[in-house]
């Protein structure tokens, strides 16, 4: 299951389009991924400053990960963000292969 929730900034077809491609290819890579809930926001006074990018996904069911990057521009911080999360996802799953 994908959640994409925007605070404070306007809906994006194209992140939501992006972020939906990339949560797919992580569940390719370990299919325990269940859920993903990004949240993309603007931090700074008033709307002036970086786009935040968190994701939260839910291994196996009852681990999560929980990875927040910021950029000027919010499909950088899409990149950034899914980035980290696909090493903490190849760790995770290393781990569990590891015996």
């Amino acid at each position: 299951m994908l959640q994409v929730i925007f605070h404070g900034v306007d809906r994006s077809p194209a992140a939501e389009a992006d972020i939906a491609e990339r949560f797919e290819a992580l569940k390719r890579f370990d299919n325990t991924l269940t859920e993903c809930k990004a949240t993309i926001s603007k931090v700074g006074h008033q709307g002036v400053g970086e786009f935040s990018v968190k994701l939260d996904v839910r291994v196996g069911g009852h681990r999560e990960l929980i990875a927040t990057e910021n950029d000027p521009d919010a499909m950088q911080a899409i990149n950034k963000v899914f980035d980290t999360v696909r090493r903490l996802v190849k760790d995770e799953h290393d781990k569990r292969h590891a015996h």
